[in-house]
């Protein structure tokens, strides 16, 4: 907190593991941040703080590339750019540590995304000991997601260690994905400080800038992104597996842990193409997406896909459970293939929704309500960026 009377620009950090033009869909989402709030705040001075760690081959955009970042960006050092998980984790942490550190010092507000992970217990100290403004913005929930992917168990020392260490935090404000996922975040730590919904994956509409899909043809799924702890291969393969070959196309644009492991289970499929990266016009173009959260990770994480599908026009396939925020607050645009208990998807379920999708008409309904989605969604954004503007103000 600065001293009564201090003139200079209340200055704002943004911290993430990586900043554009590396093409990671949470650099996209730290410098979106940054603009929105340059343009609510114009006599802020707002920083992205991000490591030298590069998103690199293997894991390289499945978007179209990213522009360097309008917002001024400093970096640490990065320690490891190999591929072994252990070394791989010990890096991003002690990244995280350095990124808290640096942003803590030279920042009056300090807003947390979180990747690396578990950098919110890095920033969370690191404020209190400068005495500064903690905002975090829970793009994915740590440590539980260690435990949702496997990686740990709930009884492990360690884990119960991380655990009380996040439930003990108290930032000054949270941004959330979605009701579900603040709710959860409520239930671990007791209460809520001022929080606002900030979705990721918002484009501008492209409605009528791209020639619409050919209902004669057969239909062409998408998916583009990352593959990795919260979504699902097996789930997109058994999708895959029950369409017809004759009657849908696939095209897939991935990154992320899961990628190579999806593209041996599908080779030679004849319905499904590979591509490095999809421009939004291919996205725009779709007959709809494809969308996927494990149901270990409801309310750990919110796909930004779903939301890119609902801005571009586009319905959407969503393999996940029904109470996820992706289905409650965007089910309309979509089919839902629940989730059974043993995380599997029922073929039955996976046949109903693939033929109601083949059905043109059913699609254009979805499509319809994908486009008045998204004005409400655009709509939402600019009134959560105001709040959160408000709320950086009375900080």
């Amino acid at each position: 907190m600065r001293p009564e009377g201090d003139a200079r620009p209340l200055r704002i950090a943004i911290l993430n593991r990586f900043a554009p033009p590396d093409g990671a869909p949470t650099a996209a989402a730290a410098a979106g941040l940054a603009r929105d709030l340059a343009a609510a705040l114009p006599q802020a001075e707002i920083t992205l703080y991000a490591s030298c760690a590069s998103y690199g081959p293997g894991a390289a955009p499945a978007l179209e590339p990213m522009a360097a970042a309008e917002t001024p960006t400093r970096r640490v050092a990065s320690l490891y750019a190999g591929k072994w998980p252990p070394a791989r984790l010990i890096a991003s942490l002690l990244e995280g540590r350095a990124l808290a550190r640096r942003a803590a010092r030279e920042a009056d507000v300090v807003i947390s995304l979180t990747d690396p992970p578990l950098l919110s217990l890095w920033v969370g100290p690191a404020c209190r000991r400068w005495n500064r403004r903690w905002i975090e913005w829970t793009l994915d929930r740590y440590p539980d997601f260690f435990a949702a992917a496997g990686l740990v168990s709930e009884r492990h020392p360690l884990y119960r260690l991380l655990a009380r260490q996040d439930a003990g935090l108290s930032p000054d404000a949270v941004i959330g994905l979605g009701k579900g996922q603040l709710a959860r975040l409520a239930a671990r730590r007791g209460s809520l400080p001022p929080s606002v919904i900030l979705p990721v994956g918002l484009t501008p509409p492209h409605f009528g800038e791209t020639a619409p899909p050919n209902p004669d043809a057969p239909p062409t799924l998408v998916y583009a992104g990352n593959l990795g702890e919260a979504h699902d291969p097996a789930a997109l393969a058994a999708i895959v597996g029950r369409a017809d070959p004759t009657r849908f196309r696939f095209v897939f644009a991935v990154s992320g842990r899961h990628a190579a492991g999806l593209r041996r289970t599908l080779a030679g499929h004849p319905a499904v193409s590979w591509h490095d990266r999809l421009a939004t016009a291919d996205l725009a173009s779709a007959a709809a997406h494809l969308v996927s959260l494990s149901g270990r990770a409801t309310h750990l994480s919110v796909p930004s896909k779903a939301v890119t599908a609902v801005c571009l026009g586009r319905p959407f396939l969503f393999a996940g459970a029904a109470e996820a925020d992706t289905w409650r607050e965007l089910g309309s645009a979509g089919w839902l293939i629940a989730e059974r208990p043993d995380g599997t998807l029922a073929p039955a379920a996976i046949d109903a929704a693939l033929a109601a999708l083949s059905d043109p008409a059913a699609r254009e309904v979805r499509a319809a309500a994908a486009r008045a989605l998204a004005a409400g969604l655009h709509r939402r954004h600019a009134e959560a960026v105001a709040a959160l503007a408000a709320i950086i103000t009375a900080l």
